[in-house]
C-alpha cells in the first residue's frame, strides 16, 4: 500500500496480483488488482502464442483487449529471476521485451552488467556483478554472482531486499 499526495489530498494505492510463468520464465497469465479509495481495477492476462488477451474489470464494467506480441515478453517486475536472461558478463549491455500491466504497453528495459566487485555476503566476500535494469527513465539494481545467484536487489521505490535462507527471514516472526 502507498499514500498518495494528489492534489491537496491523501490517497492510499494498493497493488495486488500475481503471474504465472512456464519453466523458462515466459509469462503465462497474470492478475493485478488496483485500489484507491473507492475506485477499483482488476485485470487479467492471458499470453496465447503471439497474442496477450486482456481482460478489464472497472466500475462493473467488462473492456477485453488483445495485444500482439512479436517476440517472447516478461512481465515488468524486478523480480524476474537473472538467470533467464542472456548470460552476464562485465560491460554487456541489452534489451528486453516487457509488458507493463498497469499501462497495458508493450516496452524495453535496457540490462547494463558493471564491471565485478566484491560484496560481502552472510560472512564471506562474494564476487558479484552489478546490474542495472532501466525501464522508462526508472531504475533498479542488483548484485548477481557469475552463476546467477541473486544476492541484493534495489528498486526503484528505495525497497532494499537480501536473500535470505527461509530459517532467517521467518526469524521475525518469533
Amino acid at each position: 500500500c502507498l499514500s498518495l499526495a494528489m492534489l491537496g489530498e491523501e490517497y492510499d494505492l494498493t497493488l495486488d496480483g500475481f503471474s504465472f510463468v512456464d519453466d523458462l520464465y515466459r509469462l503465462k497469465n497474470f492478475e493485478l488488482r488496483v485500489a484507491c479509495g473507492e475506485h477499483r481495477l482488476e485485470l487479467k492476462g492471458e499470453a496465447l502464442g503471439n497474442r496477450l488477451l486482456l481482460s478489464i474489470n472497472s466500475a462493473g464494467q467488462i473492456f477485453r483487449k488483445e495485444i500482439e506480441l512479436k517476440e517472447e515478453v516478461l512481465l515488468a517486475n524486478t523480480l524476474t529471476p537473472f538467470y533467464v536472461l542472456p548470460s552476464l558478463y562485465p560491460g554487456r549491455r541489452f534489451t528486453v521485451s516487457l509488458i507493463d500491466p498497469l499501462t497495458l504497453t508493450l516496452g524495453k528495459a535496457e540490462v547494463i552488467v558493471g564491471e565485478k566487485q566484491d560484496y560481502y555476503f552472510r560472512k564471506e566476500m562474494r564476487q558479484v556483478l552489478p546490474v542495472e535494469v532501466k525501464y522508462q527513465g526508472i531504475s533498479s539494481r542488483a548484485l548477481i554472482t557469475e552463476e546467477g545467484e541473486l544476492l541484493r536487489e534495489e528498486t526503484p521505490l528505495g525497497w532494499v531486499m537480501v536473500k535470505e535462507d527461509r530459517t532467517e527471514a521467518l526469524k521475525w516472526l518469533e
